[in-house]
């Protein structure tokens, strides 16, 4: 019996979503549009460029991409930077914007970099692809650095994505419609109908009042018709 009552309540929750299935799409609009504007109008855009490096040889069991890594992280490297690209940045900021890492397990590194301007990342980049390789071969033994990928400026921004903003607001928005009917349907104490009464209190009901409605008479029609002409 609990079984039942438990399956009977759990269609009437589906059943009133179905019923209020408009009310929850309005939900999942206010906050997806609500997302889309933020990703469009509040959130800083940020465009990434890449290089790409081959540390060749080396006569080290380090991991090289992980010792060229540490070069570009080394304060003089990174105060070569904020000097030669001229933008105004410091050490300490190019170290945020910086990051690299190894491609498919072999010696090939790919540095990435952060703006809130693709041609100022495009230019760290580039920057970074010229200071970099002679400052690690000094480090690396008999290795051989290779730029095999320049940074090319970016039209879009990687960060952030318009569609996915707008599709997590919209599941957003939905989860919290379903959320909120739901809670309103089960605070609703409200009695409804004899079916509602015998679902709920497993009683049967003796009697109830139908509704009323007045019917007119055929002469009550036709003498308010003759009033009204």
């Amino acid at each position: 019996m609990v079984k039942e009552k438990k399956s009977c309540a759990i269609k009437e929750i589906f059943s009133n979503l179905s019923r209020r299935i408009l009310v929850i799409l309005i939900f999942a609009a206010v906050f997806g549009g609500a997302m889309y504007a933020i990703a469009n109008y509040v959130v800083e855009p940020k465009f990434e460029s890449h290089i790409r490096l081959y540390i060749n040889g080396g006569e080290t069991n380090d991991d090289l991409v992980d010792v060229c890594g540490a070069v570009l992280f080394s304060e003089n490297v990174l105060d070569e930077l904020a000097k030669d690209s001229g933008m105004g940045y410091t050490a300490d900021e190019l170290e945020r914007m910086i990051s690299y890492k190894d491609v498919n397990r072999t010696n090939m590194m790919e540095i990435t970099v952060k703006a809130s301007d693709g041609v100022e990342a495009a230019t760290l980049a580039n920057v970074i692809a010229s200071i970099l390789p002679p400052k690690a071969e000094n480090v690396i033994y008999k290795s051989k650095i290779s730029v095999l990928q320049f940074a090319t400026v970016e039209d879009e921004p990687s960060y952030p994505s318009v569609g996915r903003f707008t599709l997590v607001g919209m599941i957003v928005g939905i989860v919290l419609g379903i959320i909120v009917v739901t809670w309103v349907y089960l605070l609703d104490d409200a009695i409804k109908d004899r079916d509602y009464l015998e679902k709920t209190f497993d009683i049967p009901v003796l009697a109830y009042i139908p509704e009323y409605t007045t019917v007119k008479s055929t002469s009550e029609e036709s003498a308010e018709k003759k009033e009204n002409e």
